[in-house]
């Protein structure tokens, strides 16, 4: 029963990343959009390396998705890709910060943060093992 959970759980983050993508590519999508980068405020969201960062956000949403694809079927590659989504996720939500709602990227961080805990300290392992059945 926690599995399929996770899963949800794991596949509903990776959506959110549409938060970053949308605003690069549909402009008229109604979300928050003109926002700058933390980096310089003359880099907007719609400008080429926003444009970059979209496509690397939708990259993280696949990502997201299939690892959750992964825990749920049980299959032996979702924790890597897991992984990676989450760093790579981290980088986007760092540099584009004030592109979403703060509370979204506050949620994306935890949740960010969490899972890379989870797979990577060693020291959560057999908790996790125990949680999924893995």
């Amino acid at each position: 029963m926690i599995r399929p959970a996770l899963a949800l759980i794991m596949f509903a983050h990776g959506v959110g990343y549409m938060l970053w993508f949308l605003p690069a590519w549909v402009p008229s999508a109604g979300l928050v959009v003109g926002r700058h980068w933390m980096f310089s405020s003359a880099v907007l969201i719609t400008d080429p390396i926003g444009k970059v960062f979209g496509l690397v956000a939708l990259a993280v949403l696949a990502g997201f998705v299939g690892a959750a694809w992964g825990l749920f079927a049980r299959l032996p590659w979702w924790e890597p890709l897991a992984a990676t989504s989450a760093a790579v996720g981290l980088l986007v939500l760092l540099v584009w910060w004030s592109v979403p709602a703060s509370g979204s990227a506050i949620g994306a961080l935890v949740v960010n943060l969490a899972i890379l805990a989870g797979l990577r300290l060693p020291s959560m392992q057999p908790h996790l093992n125990r949680i999924i059945g893995g």
